[in-house]
């Protein structure tokens, strides 16, 4: 799997402008497809799914953090 986003990085929605932290890399049991979970950082709305393809297709942005985790 290659271009998968970080355990934990902050990815912006480009078209609603959240930041979502990235939880985990799952597969898709029907098609065995990668996918990202991820969830919304101010607000507790559960976790999406989005296959990693979809994800890292541009409809996010990588934010840049200063911490170290």
């Amino acid at each position: 799997m290659n271009d998968v986003p970080p355990y934990r990085s902050l990815w912006r929605h480009l078209k609603t402008g959240h930041i979502y932290r990235v939880k985990c890399i799952a597969m898709i049991e029907a098609t065995m497809t990668p996918a990202v979970v991820y969830c919304r950082e101010d607000h507790d709305t559960g976790f999406w799914v989005r296959p990693v393809a979809e994800f890292m297709d541009g409809r996010f942005e990588r934010v840049a953090t200063t911490d170290a985790a």
